[in-house]
Order: structure tokens, then sequence, then C-alpha cells
């Protein structure tokens, strides 16, 4: 029976988690900002529809964000602790790497834990005002907290391409 697989086994399966992890990270806010958000509001849904539908688009990327940001956090912090003191058998993690990374999950959290509770009790306010004028000061109240969520997203896809970038240059550079 074979023992631990070599620690260069092991560097190709953190570096291959976190590609697959970027590869989520940023691939499912590009589907959902260029794909979802424009064919749910191109086919004529009412409004109500279409915001529930996002909602549950957007849980659903939030919950395959936290994962990525998870695996992204474990390869990193396994890289670390693997690394030795000759160059070259474990990539050495520099500063942009960690500190991109502490960014990134931050800002997520924002989204996540502050931005989106209040953007959905705004939303279902908003669904539920019967009168034209409650309507319409809660919906405005929903967009404005809607620009900055959609700003940390924006901001999130920037950083996440950034960690990509490097450790692309990384992964190029053994």
């Amino acid at each position: 029976m074979r023992g631990l697989p070599q620690r260069t086994t092991w560097v190709l399966i953190l570096t291959v988690a976190e590609l697959l992890a970027l590869a989520l990270l940023i691939g499912g806010l590009v589907v959902i900002v260029y794909a979802v958000i424009p064919a749910v509001f191109n086919v004529g849904v009412p409004t109500e529809t279409g915001g529930r539908l996002l909602t549950r688009a957007f849980g659903g990327y939030n919950e395959l964000t936290a994962g990525a940001i998870g695996i992204l956090i474990a390869a990193t912090l396994s890289r670390f602790w693997m690394r030795e003191p000759s160059p070259g058998q474990v990539p050495a993690i520099g500063t942009a790497e960690p500190v991109l990374l502490t960014l990134l999950a931050c800002t997520f959290g924002v989204i996540v834990l502050w931005l989106r509770p209040e953007a959905m009790a705004l939303q279902e306010q908003a669904f539920a005002a019967k009168e034209a004028q409650e309507k319409t000061e809660a919906y405005e109240a929903f967009f404005r907290l809607h620009n900055v969520a959609r700003t940390l997203y924006v901001v999130n896809l920037g950083l996440g391409i950034g960690l990509l970038a490097v450790k692309a240059k990384r992964w190029v550079h053994r």
C-alpha cells in the first residue's frame, strides 16, 4: 500500500482546486450578469417574478462563491504550510495573493452578511406595497442598496480576476 501522495502531487491537486474555485467565482458572476439577468428581463416576466428568480440565482451563486473562497483559503494555507526552504518545490506565496484573497473574502462577507439580507427585506417591502407612492419609495430604497451590492460584486469580480492573474503568474514562472 502506498503512502500519502508526494508533495508535487499535493501541489497539483491544490492548483487544480484553486483554478476550479476561481472559475466558479469568476465564471458564475459573468454568466449571471451577461446571460441570466438579460434573459429574465427580456422575456417579459413581471418585475416581481424576475426579482424573485434573480434573488434565488444570486443565492445559489453566493453559496458557490462561499465554497470557492473556502477552497482558495484552504489551498493557500496548505501551500504555505507545505513550503520548504528549497525554492521550486512548492510555489511561494507572495504578498499580493493573501491581500487579494482577504479583500475578496471581506467584500463577499459584506455582500452576504449585510447587503443581501437588507436588499431582500427592501425587495419584499416593495413587492408588498399597495399604494403607488409607497411602492415607489420602497423600490428607490431597494435600488440604492442594490447599486452598492452590484458595485461590490463587480469589485469582487475584479479581485477574482486579479487573484487569477497572480496565481497564473506563479504557475507560469515556476
